[in-house]
């Protein structure tokens, strides 16, 4: 009897809008170090991964996928892309009855039941995919799903999902992501510009899994693992695993993708001793502004870390305390102009739309924005996704059409005007970069990259189409009260 062993993974783009953010292009960590696994035990492995491909159309994508010999396709569903990828699926299976579709990720984690359902899957996972990837497979082949935690399936029409259990092992027995699986010329941290010298593509690494913390919008959707127990990988771990990167793929620029880095201070002290001798260049995409001391960022831009980019959310205490968030507007203050001070660049997140937010709110934000003056600012809407504390309150009221936090909002859980909310993001936008405090910061800061970097100067072209276009008025906003 013929026991599948090729399989394809798939990642649909998570913003289809035009003109709206650069979406970031980052190594997709779960579908890599399954990949490797399988890869290892001598699997048929293809990665199809549609947020970086030049040609992301729709009917070609299938095209691909329908010209491969494939057993199981892993599809990555994800809120976001949820209309595309189970339309995709619905129509696969036209040509393909007998493949097995497994879903992972962020919507299958959070409401297996529905993807089986309604959109396509036949098994979904609901924890980490590389936490479950190698007995997966086997108990495919064996036809003994019924022994497996942390998966839901159909038997008979009716959806089994077993019991969650968090996987008990050490991280460091995954095994590096092998960047030969990738195009490694596509993926890029947009927001951060590269030095020139250093390279021609970017590494990503996770130097820690999970998150301790409980903020209410935060679902694996805005992260880069499910399961939220945080475990670290040892320094020796990774010093390999980035002198195996540079020794033979060249690459010399990384970006740390943790869901929340330096959570252990003389962990982190003890890892940048380690990337000193290394002689790379790296930044930081999420951190805590309590999380950063002084000491450390100073040992960090020793050790090769020249930008950092902290979840700020709000300006308004009253809307961090709401959020979850645990944090102090005068602490992420004082924390951005220290990585500012020490030389190094830095990315500011904030969120408008909150429950019950008033104009005064947003007011307070774009002030401490203002006295903070990052480098990059990132403004996204505040929208309660599956998997998030805060869907689970609102969820009655949500539909896939308000997903998504891009752009323009869908759902008002604000106290603002929808007409007011829905110029927030442009407006902060405008307000900021269009002044001559920013162009100060631009030219001390990134100017220096653009002379080098074409990305550099498409960002900029971007980021200036983005805040000058036109106001979308067909587009309904639902009033949703909040709780």
């Amino acid at each position: 009897m013929h026991k599948p062993n090729k399989v394809v993974f798939i990642r649909f783009p998570k913003n289809l809008q035009k003109k709206s953010h650069p979406t970031e292009t980052v190594w997709p960590f779960s579908i890599g170090i399954a990949g490797t696994i399988l890869k290892r035990l001598g699997f048929s492995i293809k990665i199809i991964d549609l947020q970086v491909e030049e040609n992301q159309r729709y009917d070609n994508a299938m095209q691909a996928i329908l010209s491969l010999d494939m057993d199981m396709l892993f599809v990555q569903y994800e809120t976001l892309s949820l209309c595309l990828a189970s339309s995709f699926c619905a129509q696969l299976r036209k040509v393909k009855e007998n493949i097995i579709v497994i879903g992972f990720g962020q919507h299958a984690s959070a409401l297996p039941r529905e993807l089986i359902e309604s959109h396509g899957a036949d098994i979904c996972i609901t924890t980490d995919l590389e936490f479950v990837i190698e007995e997966l497979v086997h108990a495919i082949q064996n036809d003994s799903l019924v022994k497996l935690k942390n998966i839901a399936y159909k038997d008979c029409e009716k959806v089994i999902i077993k019991e969650s259990a968090v996987p008990d092992f050490h991280p460091d027995s995954l095994p590096f992501v092998d960047p030969s699986l990738f195009q490694l010329t596509r993926y890029r941290r947009k927001k951060f510009p590269k030095p020139f010298f250093w390279g021609k593509d970017w590494g990503f690494v996770r130097t820690s899994l999970g998150c301790p913390y409980h903020c209410i919008f935060c679902s694996p959707l805005l992260r880069h693992s499910i399961e939220k127990a945080y475990r670290a990988h040892s320094i020796g771990y990774i010093y390999r695993q980035i002198k195996y990167y540079k020794e033979e793929f060249g690459l010399r620029t990384f970006s740390m993708e943790d869901d929340i880095f330096s959570i252990d201070e003389d962990r982190t002290l003890r890892l940048c001793d380690a990337l000193r001798s290394l002689r790379i260049r790296w930044v930081v995409d999420g951190a805590r502004a309590d999380r950063l001391s002084a000491a450390l960022l100073k040992m960090m831009k020793q050790a090769g870390c020249y930008g950092i980019g902290i979840g700020i959310e709000s300006g308004s205490q009253n809307i961090l305390d709401s959020l979850g968030k645990q944090q102090n507007r005068e602490k992420i203050k004082e924390c951005a102009l220290t990585i500012k001070k020490t030389g190094m660049l830095l990315v500011g997140y904030v969120m408008v739309g909150a429950p019950r937010e008033t104009e005064h709110e947003v007011e307070e934000t774009f002030r401490l924005i203002r006295e903070i003056a990052p480098h990059v600012l990132y403004a996204h809407y505040f929208i309660p996704y599956p998997g998030s504390q805060a869907y689970e309150l609102f969820k009655e009221k949500l539909f896939l059409a308000h997903m998504t936090h891009y752009r323009y909002p869908r759902v008002n859980f604000s106290n603002m005007d929808a007409i007011v909310l829905r110029n927030c993001m442009k407006t902060l936008y405008a307000r900021y970069y269009l002044s001559f405090s920013y162009l100060k910061e631009y030219i001390t800061g990134r100017l220096k990259y653009a002379l080098f970097d074409i990305h550099e100067v498409m960002l900029l072209k971007d980021a200036i189409v983005f805040i000058m276009r036109g106001n979308q008025k067909d587009e309904t906003i639902e009033k949703i009260e909040s709780l």
